[in-house]
């Protein structure tokens, strides 16, 4: 029989290699077949709930013809041919794509015939109705319906009743595609009972469940090893064993594939969707995980746990790469990375090491005035970069005492207008621009720049507009994301002063002249 693959490439959508399926011929579940595909580059229509027909990159196209046959029921009859095909067929992988054939021996009434999947104790099918495609693959192959309304779920939600969107005549060919489906836990030799409102006997479709899988080749790699450096790159490398497909992007229901990646309590993992992108190396594409949809959560006691949608269509044996900026490191020591899909949902880990936190070397802090209170004053911190800063995404932090202001940027600002300058000492270069971010009622500034620095290179960070604390000895703590060790800066801030020997002098001391 020849092999075929199902998925959606976020570029061409929905595709299957191969011989267009029939009912008899089925892929090889999981390994060597994961899914089914009619490769064309054409579009496939779906008919929404049997009314209106619209177009999304799905399939590959063709017309709709709805048969206008009202079936005749054949007493205890059951549908011809059934077969099944998973795109994982681990045992305990959820998100899974279902890809179920049978023939309807007595035919289907459009809206009004119903379709019954019978799953083994612990598989969950989905709930709505968009998650649900059917075909007659006889009279209009690759053309795809959902149904009117609300699958009915019973049974622990293992067995599922949805209307069939499509006519067919007595004897055609059906085809049903069903994303994100729960596998159960059970491994072996198993079945999908298979019937519909005019063919009520069940009839079988056998499949096998493995022992629950797992990635392989994990591995991780940081941008910055020191323990507790905050806007970390993460880069998670693995090949899939199975294959995960996204979810039709027309159907409006969210929920996609995942892959998870667990780190050690302490790491921080990012909430901006946007700082997660996952690359198909194999294939060559991209996805970022902010759009459409985004990233699923972030959890864990301290945000160490990632799980991100999947897409792009991934292969079982593609390789792939999980890249993710923003990241806290954890604390020193030899760490693990976890990394696990819904596809083949037994983790594995990556390992990693995180070394002791680092300070920046040789700081100096300068003002144009130290007088209490004095604005607009000059803030010149200059250090050696231990471990570097990275243009655009390192940051540099000065922790003032109380009573410092930095200015109003809590919400962030990129300027240009010198209010902040960097120069890398070392390679005298120098930038006006960057961003400030400021806490602690103005106390603390966190600032970005355009620059790189290489690691042993001299910083020097000028912060202008700046208003000074009370009189006393003062302490400002110096850090960066890739040194987050805090180095204390002293300084005394003297009483403030006036100006001496003031005199004034008018040209005319007439009234009212002008």
């Amino acid at each position: 029989m020849t092999e075929r693959n199902f998925g959606y490439d976020g570029n061409a959508g929905y595709r299957v290699t191969g011989a267009r399926p029939r009912v008899g011929a089925m892929p090889a579940p999981g390994k060597g077949g994961p899914g089914f595909a009619l490769r064309s580059r054409a579009t496939l229509r779906i008919r929404s709930v049997g009314l209106a027909v619209f177009t999304v990159a799905l399939l590959i196209g063709g017309l709709l013809s709805v048969g206008s046959n009202t079936p005749a029921h054949a007493a205890g009859s059951s549908v011809g041919s059934p077969a099944v095909s998973l795109d994982s067929d681990s045992a305990s992988a959820t998100n899974t794509l279902y890809f179920a054939s049978f023939t309807a021996t007595s035919g289907l009434t459009l809206n009004t015939s119903t379709i019954t999947f019978d799953g083994p104790a612990g598989t969950v099918f989905p709930s709505a109705a968009a998650q649900y495609f059917v075909s007659d693959d006889t009279t209009s192959p690759n053309v795809f319906g959902i149904p009117s309304s609300a699958p009915v779920l019973t049974n622990g939600n293992r067995t599922v009743t949805f209307t069939s969107p499509t006519a067919a005549n007595p004897g055609d060919s059906m085809i049903v595609i069903v994303f994100d489906v729960n596998n159960p836990s059970t491994v072996g030799a198993t079945t999908l009972n298979i019937s519909t409102s005019n063919d009520t006997t069940t009839a079988p479709a056998p499949y096998t469940l493995v022992a629950p899988t797992s990635v392989t080749g994990a591995s991780v790699t940081t941008s910055n090893g020191v323990a507790g450096a905050t806007n970390v790159m993460y880069s998670a490398q693995f090949v899939s064993t199975h294959t995960m497909n996204p979810r039709p992007p027309a159907t409006g229901v969210s929920q996609d594939p995942f892959i998870t990646l667990s780190a050690p309590s302490g790491t921080v993992f990012p909430n901006d969707p946007c700082k997660y992108t996952i690359l198909n190396t194999t294939t060559s594409t991209t996805s970022n995980a902010c759009t459409p949809v985004g990233l699923l959560a972030v959890s864990g006691p301290t945000g160490n746990v990632a799980t991100i949608d999947v897409q792009g269509l991934v292969l079982a044996g593609n390789a792939v790469t999980v890249s993710v900026t923003g990241v806290t490191n954890a604390a020193a020591g030899a760490q693990n990375l976890n990394i696990s899909t819904s596809a083949d949902p037994v983790a594995v880990s990556a390992p990693y090491v995180l070394t002791g936190g680092s300070g920046v070397g040789s700081p100096v802090l300068l003002l144009s005035s130290y007088s209490a209170s004095a604005t607009q004053v000059q803030y010149k911190a200059t250090f050696t970069a231990t471990n570097g800063l990275t243009a655009n995404v390192s940051t540099v932090s000065l922790a003032g005492p109380a009573g410092t202001d930095f200015g109003p940027y809590s919400g962030g600002l990129f300027t240009c207008s010198g209010l902040i300058v960097f120069r890398d000492v070392t390679s005298s270069t120098s930038d006006g621009c960057g961003s400030i971010t400021t806490s602690s009622g103005g106390a603390t500034a966190t600032l970005t720049s355009r620059l790189s620095f290489a690691a042993g290179d001299q910083v020097e960070v000028t912060l202008n507009a700046v208003a000074n604390p009370s009189a006393g000895l003062k302490t400002l703590n110096l850090s960066t994301s890739s040194d987050p060790a805090p180095q204390p800066l002293s300084y005394t801030v003297t009483a403030a002063s006036g100006v001496g020997s003031p005199v004034l002098l008018l040209s005319s001391y007439s009234a009212s002249a002008t």
